[in-house]
């Protein structure tokens, strides 16, 4: 569960018919909202709202002006008694495009969001009480949203292939323009490439990693172009947590983990006698206590011998529990390596890398020249003994998707997979995932030159094919990407059809 405030909804059984004992028993608290159902406005419980046949009417609505966050717009409605609201949107423009909001609780005044609007839309929108279930006669009102500010957002042109489905639906994306001076965005795209929603940070520098977590946006990193940072951020863009003012400056690189800590990459640097040492530090903390849990400084593989004095440009971290006992993992992309550190024992344990610990073979077992090492590597993915990378292949000139198995006790990194296209190459940025269906994720950020423009393909690894692809149509740069499926952010009926399931008894609008 994601660190910060937990939000939990209520529900009011509507009063009872005179003469009534009582209400339905309350719902098993295990069924309770998550965050996620909260921020799509549907409370994912079943309805106590059942026994009560009276009408109700809607004397007053009130629409918002525009919020401030793109494709987001609330609307106040007023009941002549207590009750519950149903609505629905859908877009002039696109009749496919319908998003549902639901009232949270039974009360005569609601203030129903709509987020993920198409944001250069009108849409027309119906509003009735939905308690009792004998509804009135719904009402209709307009939003017409604008856009906040799409200067400096992401435009890509997107493809699908005819035979393959694309896996999840939106992703999310580090974006910054340096044509536009605006700063590093966050920005949240349909299977379209539209951006739904989008988040300024600042001058945090375009290296930042964003992850997203039960309905918040992580991100952390930033540094070799600005001030780094840590944080999360709701889709109101309300700010959920900040890393503390440590004298830390944050680097390319932080994870939320699954049992709620944080993990990250800062810059260390020391002096050594005459030398300085740029290095990187790993630091392990509670967010709910800023506690640090576990650090290290390169500056001790230094000391220890495997590391050298010379800059790594650490680029990428993890933490990962093996059993019993818990490992570092770090990527150089200065030294073309990954480092696996014991954090029990702070001790570096091997190193992948030419002329390091582990040998490369090909799925035959094979020996593998050391020309097909990865040259400098972004955005590592892991999924137990497989790792995917996107491989810039500084030396070779041609960047490729790469995906290694690493046999720990043999000792050996087998190529198990690579995808590249005519022309690629990349010397900077980048970023690959896992997404399921034998389907990965990988990101162009910017070409060598800075003149070519970035992309994002989605590959089916058995065929090689391009399932989905976003080809962005200004020169920016795009550093880290993560999907997510259609029910995770906005009550979108095209790409969330379940959600029409999970109204209260089911949608009341015509």
């Amino acid at each position: 569960m994601a660190p910060g405030p937990i939000l939990l909804i209520f529900l009011v059984a509507c009063p009872a018919e005179p003469g009534d004992s009582g209400g339905p028993e309350d719902p098993d608290p295990s069924q309770k909202p998550t965050w996620a159902d909260q921020n799509r406005g549907l409370p994912g419980v079943e309805s106590l709202c059942d026994r009560v046949s009276e009408v109700q009417a809607i004397t007053a609505i009130d629409i918002d002006g525009p919020g401030e966050v793109l494709g987001r717009q609330s609307v106040s409605i007023t009941l002549e008694r207590p009750g519950h609201v149903q609505a629905r949107c859908v877009s002039d423009e696109d009749p496919a495009d319908i998003h549902w909001v639901e009232s949270e609780q039974t009360a005569s005044s609601h203030t129903l969001v709509f987020a993920g609007l198409r944001p250069t839309h009108t849409h027309q929108c119906q509003v009735t009480p939905v308690c009792p279930n004998v509804t009135a006669t719904p009402e209709e009102f307009f939003l017409d949203t604008q856009p906040v500010s799409l200067l400096g957002l992401p435009q890509p042109a997107v493809t699908h292939h005819a035979d393959h489905a694309m896996a999840g639906t939106y992703t999310l994306v580090t974006y910054y323009s340096p044509l536009n001076f605006t700063g590093t965005h966050l920005a949240l795209m349909d299977p379209e490439g539209e951006v739904r929603w989008s988040h300024e940070l600042g001058s945090v520098g375009i290296d930042t990693e964003v992850q997203w977590a039960d309905g918040l946006v992580f991100f952390g990193g930033g540094g070799f172009t600005g001030t780094g940072t840590v944080g999360m951020v709701d889709l109101a863009g309300n700010q959920v947590y900040k890393a503390p003012p440590w004298d830390t400056l944050w680097d390319h690189h932080a994870e939320l983990r699954e049992d709620g800590t944080l993990f990250g990459l800062a810059i260390d640097t020391v002096q050594v006698g005459p030398r300085q040492h740029t290095g990187f530090e790993l630091v392990h903390w509670d967010p709910l206590t800023d506690e640090i849990l576990w650090e290290w400084q390169s500056i001790q593989g230094v000391q220890d011998g495997p590391l050298t004095m010379e800059y790594a440009h650490a680029n990428w971290a993890t933490l990962v529990d093996e059993g019993d006992t818990q490992a570092a993992y770090v990527s150089l992309c200065a030294t073309q390596q990954l480092v696996r550190i014991d954090v029990e024992t702070k001790e570096i344990q091997w190193i992948l890398g030419t002329g390091q610990d582990m040998a490369l073979v090909d799925s035959d077992g094979a020996p593998l020249p050391d020309s097909e090492f990865p040259q400098c590597q972004h955005g590592v993915d892991r999924q137990g003994d497989r790792w995917l990378m996107m491989d810039n292949g500084r030396q070779r000139e041609q960047s490729r998707g790469l995906e290694l198995v690493l046999d720990q006790e043999a000792m050996t990194a087998t190529l198990s997979w690579e995808w590249t296209r005519e022309g690629w190459f990349n010397d900077i940025l980048g970023d690959a995932d896992y997404l399921g269906q034998d389907h990965v994720l990988l990101l162009n950020g910017v070409a060598a030159g800075l003149g070519e423009k970035p992309w994002l393909a989605e590959v089916d690894m058995p065929s090689g094919d391009i399932v989905w692809q976003a080809e962005f149509t200004s020169q920016a740069w795009v550093y880290r990407a993560d999907r997510l499926g259609g029910c995770e952010a906005f009550a979108n009926e095209r790409y969330c059809p379940e959600l029409v399931d999970e109204l209260r008894g089911g949608p009341v609008l015509p």
